[in-house]
């Protein structure tokens, strides 16, 4: 599965950052990313750069009523977030040099150690490839290079004018 995700994540430039959203529908999510429906979730994909998705209010409205994940790795940063009717329950940091590969924050900070396992990863790419592999058994749904090539919504967070 982790191969499966090294793959994919080939498609995002220096940032990766995918949000999945249960308990909206397209036209409750604005990006500029794109978005598009994956079995009972609404998954948006910020390929260049993008990083909106990983704001904590974005994940609290989002959530609102159903669930928000999402997977965010930049050039500092590698984290992944989990929400539910507006509430934290955990945050995974990648740490690339410790003895714990996550440092763990939220209201259930270990709520995901079962489905972790026993990830060693000591590089980035090891987490790009880890954490979405996480985020299908979390959701139940795959992302696949034919979702990725699929006509999709593209949508934008910020205000032009």
């Amino acid at each position: 599965m982790e191969e499966h995700y090294r793959d994919i994540a080939g498609y995002f430039s220096e940032t990766l950052c995918i949000t999945w959203c249960e308990g909206l529908t397209l036209d409750g999510v604005a990006c500029s990313a794109i978005a598009g429906q994956l079995g009972s979730w609404v998954v948006v994909m910020e390929p260049d750069y993008g990083d909106t998705g990983s704001d904590n209010e974005i994940l609290r409205g989002l959530s609102a009523k159903g669930k928000a994940l999402n997977v965010y790795s930049g050039v500092n940063s590698h984290t992944l977030e989990y929400y539910m009717n507006s509430r934290l329950l955990t945050i995974l940091q990648f740490i690339e040099w410790g003895e714990e590969p996550f440092y763990r924050q939220g209201d259930q900070p270990h709520l995901l150690d079962d489905l972790i396992g026993d990830f060693s990863g000591k590089r980035a790419t090891d987490f790009q490839a880890f954490v979405p592999a996480l985020a299908e058994r979390m959701t139940g749904v795959r992302l696949t290079h034919d979702w990725f090539f699929d006509k999709h919504r593209w949508l934008r967070w910020e205000d032009w004018d």
